[in-house]
């Protein structure tokens, strides 16, 4: 992409947007044989290295801020995808990153592999405020076999509310099945896994009523 003025511009607003905005961009100019070139740069008062003032944090902002710039002004709409982004931002500059990606939502599809939950939340959060609705799978491996897809988040991460909804179903699902008086090992693997409606009790935000114990 050429480096102009405008592209600093989107620099400097997309910096604002990932909680970095007091770090500017410049344009330097230099004359190469009576050809006029642009180089971009940081304005930081300093000759040290960005590795050396700049957080990790602040890095990893920078690298997203300079994303986005460059995909404001490209002439496109098409899909885009993060690989785990937010590593190394904190709570506050996560928020910005999954409200700058829901912007981009709106215009075109936008992938995100994450292995953060509270980030994964945030995104899920700024979907319902902007009215979009996410796909969501979880990957897994079984045995030798990997890269498995399930709709939904992993169980260990869902709800008290989506657990007891899964529950319902394999129920309901289980009812429907043929039982005879000898199951087969095929048929009696399919009944209702105790271990996860154990854990469901356990993620219950209202503690169940205990019973007093039958005298004997």
């Amino acid at each position: 992409m050429a480096v102009t003025d405008e592209l600093r511009k989107a620099l400097d607003a997309e910096f604002t947007a990932m909680g970095i905005g007091h770090i500017k961009t410049k344009l330097k100019e230099r004359n190469v044989r009576g050809k006029m070139f642009h180089q971009l740069l940081l304005d930081l008062p300093t000759t040290n290295r960005i590795d050396e003032i700049l957080s990790e944090g602040e890095q990893r902002a920078i690298a997203l801020g300079s994303f986005f710039a460059e995909l404001a002004l490209a002439n496109h709409k098409c899909a885009i995808i993060f690989d785990d982004p937010v590593s190394s931002l904190d709570h506050k500059r996560r928020g910005r990153v999954a409200k700058r990606m829901l912007r981009e939502a709106k215009t075109r599809q936008v992938i995100v592999f994450t292995h953060d939950v509270v980030f994964l939340e945030q995104l899920r959060t700024e979907c319902k405020r902007t009215e979009i609705e996410p796909t969501i799978a979880s990957l897994d491996r079984a045995g030798a076999s990997a890269g498995l897809v399930t709709p939904g988040l992993p169980w260990v991460h869902k709800s008290f509310g989506e657990r007891l909804d899964a529950l319902e179903k394999a129920q309901r699902a289980f009812e429907k099945l043929p039982w005879p008086d000898g199951p087969s090992e095929e048929l009696s693997a399919k009944l209702p896994d105790n271990t996860a409606f154990r854990a469901t009790i356990e993620r219950s935000p209202r503690p169940f009523p205990q019973r007093d114990s039958p005298a004997i």
